[in-house]
């Protein structure tokens, strides 16, 4: 996925305008029907056109059932509130909001103003939340603006609403809850390049809205919050990072869903998608052992993502000792190796590219490990030169004290939709309906609200 640096944060007088002008709409829906837009500038060359004429996919083919693991998520019936984390714990942020709002702390309403709340310093101290001469004991601390007004934390604006958790006596994490819809909009332009194809970001706006709810819904991270603001998750920046070209493939496609599963009992799914696959798609096994949902296959060839800057990369060498002190950091199961002193493909998903791999310590003991997991573990380990290394479809080579990963393919795990591939079937005219059922595979696309 493609992380986009954010945009300096709107002004008090431009959070009064973007205030006044949301607090006429009436919710998910409405907004959706607004013809206001933000003041962004970047306009795709593309935004604007009449879409392609859509042609009709292939009828739907009932596939052999594959049980959907973790259990389906319920099929929602109106637009869905997310809870996105927002950067990691910190100890002390500056909130603000142009509109009348209300203070809560563990759901209790402690403050009402009737109009604005001018930038104010929030921290944690002995227990007790603090805002500037006020003090409340609690755990959680709510800014709630009235009606569909944003609100600011550290300069960054968002729709919705700030929620604060404790982390113990001084520090706390941050969570915007907003509806789904609002969330999209600050997604695919951080996801997505701002001179590519409308078609391109219709495409990603189904997928996205469909992973999103999956893992709300079917894969909760935990009791405070759904999503992170980053490639844990999606991309995701909030109002500041709102383009017309999100805004509108958002509103074009409001509420459709990806939807699998055996027939007759169709449901969405954790709609995978990366930057680009290097020619052909990644089975969902790759990052979870196993594959939750039948259009999650892979084996989809995509040569239209040969235009990507990492299409094909150069060879990585990452240390031993390096990667060993990643991996027995990140999964128990590798700390009694005692060290890394080889690895062995134990399977493949395709020739040349590695599935499980099997770790062996210096005294023979040996780990199993998924090879995705690997890169994982030295990206979030921070292992000298493990940010270029893209993808796992490539050779891992003995090279000593390092291990050499050789022709390398691809940016992401490649599982599902593959961006750059996506561009290259949008410019040559393919409809999003047709992209999205390209890439996942006897999927279909059902709109739910």
């Amino acid at each position: 996925m493609l992380a986009r640096p954010a945009r300096r944060a709107a002004g008090p007088a431009l959070l009064a305008l973007l205030a006044a002008a949301l607090a006429a709409t009436g919710g998910c829906q409405n907004w959706l029907d607004q013809s206001m837009e933000p003041p962004v500038v970047n306009t795709p060359p593309y935004a604007g056109q009449t879409p392609p004429p859509f042609a009709p996919p292939a009828p739907f083919v009932p596939i052999p059932p594959i049980p959907l693991t973790p259990p389906a998520p319920p099929i929602p019936s109106k637009c869905p509130t997310m809870r996105v984390r927002v950067g990691p714990d910190r100890t002390n942020a500056t909130l603000a909001t142009a509109s009348a709002y209300e203070i809560q702390v563990d759901g209790k309403t402690v403050f009402r103003a009737p109009d604005g709340l001018r930038p104010a310093s929030v921290s944690r101290r002995g227990g007790l939340w603090r805002m500037g001469k006020a003090s409340w004991p609690g755990q959680t601390l709510a800014l709630l603006p009235q009606g569909d007004a944003v609100v600011t934390l550290d300069r960054t604006a968002y729709r919705g609403s700030m929620h604060l958790h404790a982390v113990g006596s001084s520090s706390y994490l941050a969570v915007n809850h907003l509806d789904l819809e609002n969330y999209l909009a600050g997604v695919l332009a951080r996801e997505l390049f701002k001179d590519w194809h409308a078609e391109t970001y219709r495409a990603l706006a189904i997928a996205a809205r469909t992973y999103a709810y999956y893992e709300a819904t079917a894969n909760p991270k935990d009791p405070r919050y759904d999503l992170w603001d980053n490639q844990a998750s999606q991309m995701y920046g909030g109002l500041a990072a709102e383009t017309p070209a999100s805004l509108a493939a958002v509103r074009s496609t409001a509420g459709q869903f990806l939807m699998a599963g055996e027939p007759g009992k169709l449901a969405p799914f954790r709609a995978y998608y990366s930057s680009c696959c290097g020619g052909v798609t990644n089975p969902a096994e790759v990052l979870l052992g196993k594959n939750p949902s039948p259009a999650l296959r892979g084996g989809v060839a995509c040569t239209d993502c040969s235009r990507a800057t990492f299409y094909r990369w150069p060879p990585v060498r990452l240390s031993k000792r390096d990667l060993y002190h990643a991996v027995s950091a990140s999964f128990p199961q590798t700390r009694g190796l005692g060290g890394l002193t080889a690895i062995r493909v134990a399977s493949e998903i395709r020739p040349g590219r590695p599935y499980w791999l099997e770790l062996i310590g210096p005294k023979g003991k040996t780990a199993r490990l998924l090879a995705d997991d690997l890169r994982l573990a030295a990206l979030r380990n921070s292992v000298p030169g493990a940010s270029k290394l893209y993808s796992m479809n490539c050779r891992i080579v003995d090279a000593g004290s390092s291990f050499e990963f050789r022709d390398g393919q691809g940016f992401g795990h490649g599982v599902g939709l593959c961006q750059w591939g996506a561009e290259g079937k949008a410019l040559q005219r393919w409809p999003a309906e047709k992209i999205l059922l390209h890439y996942y595979t006897g999927a279909q696309i059902v709109r739910l609200y």
